[in-house]
């Protein structure tokens, strides 16, 4: 199979939602939540980048947001990698591998200098193959304010009562 990299366009959106759908059928991502994301970001527009097979089927999305870091009082553009998805038929492949060096070689056209990320289990090797760097880990901290405002889709006659108690306690 020939798979083929390209930068999406931004009249795409409905093709990167459906097929997130279609990956992971339990994903939460709506086109109202992508939008907010990738196209009306307040630090710019996000870059999506597409894989896609010899019919130009989508097999693999990789999209990454742009920020401002502070660098020795120096304000930075750099980008944050955060969704990554291939279709189950194709992982394993090297859709992936290939997406990265495409993007990273299309970065070179602009000035930000790197690239975050905050990869899962399953993408971590990829990214040590691809030459990402690893700074080590860090502590993660969460404050939980209201317990049953997240959790009303996991209410049941069982766990409301537990839910209201913790709401409580976290007063």
């Amino acid at each position: 199979m020939s798979t083929k990299y390209r930068k999406s366009d931004i009249d795409e959106l409905h093709q990167i939602v459906n097929f997130f759908k279609e990956c992971e059928p339990n994903t939460i991502l709506t086109e109202s939540m992508y939008q907010w994301k990738y196209v009306y970001n307040p630090v710019g527009l996000s870059r999506v980048y597409f894989a896609e097979d010899e019919n130009d089927t989508l097999v693999g999305v990789y999209s990454i947001i742009p920020w401002k870091f502070i660098v020795n009082e120096e304000i930075i553009e750099g980008y944050q990698a955060v969704d990554i998805m291939v279709h189950p038929s194709q992982r394993g492949k090297g859709t992936i591998v290939g997406l990265s060096k495409y993007i990273f070689e299309d970065l070179k056209t602009t000035t930000s200098p790197f690239i975050l990320g905050f990869p899962n289990e399953r993408i971590y090797p990829i990214h040590l193959k691809v030459g990402w760097k690893s700074l080590g880990t860090f502590e993660t901290y969460v404050k939980i304010l209201r317990v049953n405002k997240y959790c009303k889709r996991l209410e049941t006659k069982f766990t409301k009562p537990i839910f209201s108690i913790a709401n409580n306690i976290l007063k």
